[in-house]
């Protein structure tokens, strides 16, 4: 898997060389939806997503690309951290910082319990991260598609993909 992830990465900064549309200020906002990658999470809460990132750093080498820190909210887990993504019409990158996952199992009883079967909320915090990609649609607007690796909470999978559309201020 991390082999295939860097061998993305490495093609997307040879192949990307385009200068990216998106504006210079640092500040993006974004929101989309979220979906737990674990199918029996399925129908366990909301599908939304939101983040914001910040750019800090915006460097012009072959391949341009920026540093940023960024936040992220997937139904109600969340974290924040520092990601690095080519400066390219359309690109890729990564982040990596603290995350904390909540997730909610859906009841699972085999006999009937009077009041209906309780579901299960589990959580955990730990380091977290993500793979994304996405295509600048002009200056202030971007398309972005992650997969989020977070942290397993009582030995559930919580990681989640989320789509998510982007506006650069």
């Amino acid at each position: 898997m991390k082999k295939t992830l860097l061998f993305l990465l490495a093609a997307a900064l040879c192949a990307s060389a385009v200068p990216a549309r998106a504006a210079d200020t640092g500040l993006t906002i974004k929101a989309g939806v979220t979906t737990p990658v674990d199918g029996s999470l399925q129908g366990s809460g909301g599908t939304m997503a939101l983040g914001a990132e910040y750019t800090l750093a915006k460097q012009a080498a072959a391949v341009p690309f920026n540093v940023a820190l960024y936040g992220d909210l997937l139904n109600k887990s969340f974290g924040a951290g520092f990601s690095v993504r080519t400066d390219t019409v359309v690109y890729l990158g990564a982040g990596a910082g603290l995350y904390h996952a909540s997730v909610t199992q859906p009841p699972s009883c085999t006999v009937l319990i009077p009041g209906g079967c309780p579901s299960t909320t589990s959580t955990a915090s730990g380091a977290g991260t993500k793979v994304f990609g996405g295509f600048n649609a002009g200056k202030s607007v971007s398309i972005e598609a992650a997969y989020h690796f977070l942290p397993r909470a009582s030995g559930v999978n919580t990681n989640a993909f989320s789509a998510e559309l982007a506006l650069h201020f």
